[in-house]
């Protein structure tokens, strides 16, 4: 099965459970096979997300067997520091402070920080201070979220 296959089965029922799939992986790491969900919300995601998650994902897997061989399941999330890359985490990170860095230079600079208020197909939308500013998605080489300590 691929991990298509897999984003298509378990998307409506993990939104249902409150959490969002982002993305599924189905890969070799050392002699082992590991099937591993990253799950996201606009909450942001618990320890809880993840084990309510992995207890359905691997009770559907036990009826469903549709995986020959052993593989390890993990249920994670995105982690602080990974690049946005699906419209469903900007989603989730719309109203939250994000980096834009850029391929080149936009307004004088590589990168810029703002608030995340809102994309679409061409654009990201965010606010910087007060003032509203658009970047067109093609001059952006990474958007992720900014850690604050």
């Amino acid at each position: 099965m691929k991990s298509m296959d897999f984003e298509t089965q378990f998307s409506q029922p993990l939104k249902d459970l409150g959490v969002d799939l982002i993305e599924v992986e189905f890969k070799k790491e050392g002699r082992h096979q590991v099937l591993r969900f990253y799950i996201d919300s606009k909450e942001g995601i618990s320890m809880e997300d993840c084990e309510r998650a992995s207890r359905y994902i691997s009770q559907v897997l036990d009826e469903t067997d549709p995986i020959s061989g052993s593989y390890n399941l993990e249920v994670s999330s995105l982690g602080l520091d990974r690049a946005m890359k699906k419209d469903k985490e900007l989603e989730n990170a719309i109203g939250k402070d994000i980096i834009l860095r850029f391929y080149g230079t936009e307004d004088g600079q590589k990168e810029i920080s703002g608030t995340l208020i809102g994309f679409d197909d061409t654009v990201y939308r965010i606010t910087v201070e007060t003032e509203e500013r658009a970047y067109a998605r093609d001059s952006v080489a990474s958007i992720r979220k900014q850690i604050k300590w």
